[in-house]
């Protein structure tokens, strides 16, 4: 018998969406903007976009869910506790494990003049993006078109922007539509991108939308689930198959003999 949290049986659940994964392979895959598509190559995120995932089997991470327990970070399953590893989300993303810290200190002031010079929005948008929690994602992809067209673009700008919408739409969802003024400030510089530790912020995210999540009036669960998913259907499965073929070998064998013999 095991502990079981409530979880809302009408709980969504955040996941790729098809049009921003078409926008993003097929403004990289376009031979006139190499340019700044180099850069996004050396961050080493653009592999991302192999992972082809569209959607979530609401049934089973729900499953899962129900047996979270936030205290430890894992699931108390029938076999014993069991959770994600930051060796299992490098090994599904094929990202770096070691590296710097997913953070960057920067000045409020900084931060905005980089996105009105830059990026061209203006004080009244940053205000009105503020408060609702980021910038809409049909505004920002528009803005970065409208940047790749100019006759001297900010290459560096424009990487900036296709990779903070590669990271909401993959690593850092919800289900807002919304790029997260929270990943720009680590992609004012491109060319340091790929010396963070991503796995790690990526673990941290999932573990916190699992624990919010299975609170008792929760509606959604944030986080790359579908990364869940994976995971429970390979690792998790084994785990089952292994307990149970122990289990049996545990009943035919007579209890009388040593615990050295089992």
């Amino acid at each position: 018998m095991f502990l079981s949290l409530q979880v809302p049986t009408r709980i969504t659940y955040a996941c790729r969406r098809g049009g921003t994964f078409d926008w993003l392979r097929r403004t990289l895959e376009d031979p006139a903007q190499e340019q700044w598509a180099m850069l996004v190559r050396h961050s080493g995120l653009h592999d991302l976009l192999d992972i082809q995932w569209t959607g979530v089997d609401s049934t089973l991470v729900t499953a899962f869910a129900e047996r979270w327990q936030p205290a430890t970070n894992s699931f108390l399953l029938p076999m014993g506790e069991m959770t994600i590893t930051l060796h299992d989300i490098a090994c599904m993303t094929g990202l770096r494990l070691d590296g710097r810290e997913c953070s960057r200190m920067y000045d409020l002031d900084t931060l905005r003049g980089h996105l009105i010079l830059r990026y061209s929005f203006s004080e009244a948008d940053l205000k009105s993006f503020g408060r609702h929690g980021g910038f809409p994602m049909g505004t920002f992809t528009m803005r970065l078109e409208q940047m790749m067209a100019r006759d001297a673009p900010d290459y560096d700008a424009i990487a900036a922007g296709w990779l903070a919408v590669l990271l909401t739409s993959t690593l850092f969802i919800d289900k807002s539509t919304r790029v997260k003024m929270a990943v720009v400030p680590l992609l004012l510089a491109p060319l340091e991108v790929a010396g963070f530790s991503w796995p790690a912020a990526i673990l941290s995210c999932l573990y916190r939308g699992l624990g919010e999540g299975t609170r008792m009036y929760a509606k959604k669960i944030d986080g790359a689930t579908y990364l869940l998913q994976v995971r429970s259907g390979d690792t998790f499965a084994k785990a089952c198959i292994i307990s149970s073929v122990r289990n049996v070998i545990i009943s035919i064998v007579p209890v009388s003999l040593p615990i050295s013999c089992h």
